[in-house]
């Protein structure tokens, strides 16, 4: 199942204005100009559009256009770090993703698993996934995780070669809140540099990482290897007395 038309457009405009590149205040492209842009209809960006007023990015003015809101940096850093859970497929909404899917699996949780998702037993059965993403036909990142199937109901091959986090919070109605994130450095070994297409010994960054719904509920464990040279991270620090 291929992401909506109208979800990509919103993806890709929150990703300019959450860059700057649209910075506050500042007016959004005329819908003509979007229609002509992304070979959308009327509605379909009206659609896009009317996602991001209601997220509070934009502000509609009748007859004038759609506007940045201004915001706060601590706002604005919070709204980066929610954007981050809208996964690849959102966050490179302006490039083709397209994923490998290697493993798609129903299995019992073994014992880490079950801790690393906080179910009540063992054998509780999970989705097994692994898949290699590749951005404009070049690998970029492998995925190995495991969700709960009492949480993530019906969840299909087609969502996972698409985007999983937007069958999440689009179609199921979750919001995910929070992700504990683990970094590690290590250097590609046979199988790591076979599916990144990458030499053995380059440096990959392992991340193992747990999410959390608004709910408080676990719904993900992963570990995820990216390859070193592309990967970056920003971290805000902020004291308080």
């Amino acid at each position: 199942m291929k992401i909506q038309k109208y979800l990509t457009i919103a993806n890709i405009l929150r990703n300019k204005i959450l860059s700057g590149e649209f910075p506050a205040k500042s007016k959004l492209p005329y819908e003509r100009e979007l229609i002509e842009t992304f070979h959308a209809s009327k509605m379909t960006v009206k659609k896009a559009t009317d996602l991001l007023m209601d997220e509070g990015l934009i502000t509609k003015v009748k007859a004038k256009g759609a506007f940045v809101n201004d915001f706060s940096k601590a706002s604005l850093d919070r709204m980066r770090e929610i954007n981050y859970f809208r996964g690849s497929t959102a966050l490179y909404a302006d490039k083709k993703v397209v994923s490998n899917v290697l493993i798609f699996e129903v299995v019992s949780a073994d014992a880490t698993v079950q801790q690393k998702l906080s179910l009540m037993t063992a054998d509780e059965q999970v989705y097994h996934i692994k898949r290699v993403r590749s951005k404009e036909i070049k690998p970029f990142v492998i995925e190995e995780m495991w969700m709960p199937v009492k949480l993530i109901l019906n969840l299909k091959l087609e969502h996972v070669e698409n985007s999983i986090y937007e069958y999440i919070e689009q179609h199921l109605g979750y919001i995910i809140e929070e992700s504990h994130r683990r970094i590690a450095v290590h250097v590609a070994d046979e199988q790591e540099s076979k599916l990144l297409k990458i030499d053995i010994g380059k440096p990959v960054v392992l991340t193992t990482q747990t999410a959390r719904f608004l709910t408080g509920q676990v719904f993900e464990y992963s570990r995820v290897t990216h390859i070193g040279e592309e990967f970056s991270l920003e971290v805000i620090l902020t004291r308080k007395n």
